[in-house]
C-alpha cells in the first residue's frame, strides 16, 4: 500500500470471485472418481465420460461457463512412447507442378 505513494506501483487490489470461475484439485486429494460419478467433499455429481483415463490423474479442474454449466477437465500423466529411429533418409521437394515430391517415389 505504501508503494503507491512512492510512485513504484499502483494501489493494492483484491481478486474478484467472479473473475476466476474454476477450481483445481491436485493429486488424489478432495475427490473420488467411479465410473461416471465424481465425489467432491461427500457430494456426488454425475458426468459424461468422453474418454477413458489411461495413466495417473494429476489434476481435476472444475470450470463454470457464463451460462452456469459446469465442466470437468481431467489431466492425466501418460507414458512417453519410444519411437525407433532408422538409417533411411528421404529428400523432400516442394514444386510448382506437384506440391510435394519425396525422393523415394511416394
Amino acid at each position: 500500500m505504501l508503494n503507491c505513494f512512492k510512485k513504484h506501483g499502483g494501489l493494492s487490489s483484491f481478486k474478484k470471485v467472479k473473475k476466476y470461475k474454476s477450481c483445481t484439485l491436485k493429486g488424489e486429494l478432495g475427490y473420488k472418481i467411479e465410473n461416471s460419478l465424481i465425489t467432491i467433499k461427500g457430494i456426488s455429481y454425475k458426468f459424461i465420460k468422453s474418454r477413458n483415463f489411461e495413466g495417473k490423474i494429476k489434476t481435476v479442474t472444475i470450470k463454470r461457463d457464463n451460462l452456469g454449466y459446469f465442466y470437468i477437465c481431467i489431466a492425466v500423466e501418460n507414458k512417453k512412447k519410444v519411437y525407433t529411429t532408422s538409417s533411411k533418409t528421404v529428400g523432400i521437394y516442394f514444386g510448382l507442378k506437384n506440391f510435394l515430391t519425396l525422393s523415394n517415389g511416394v
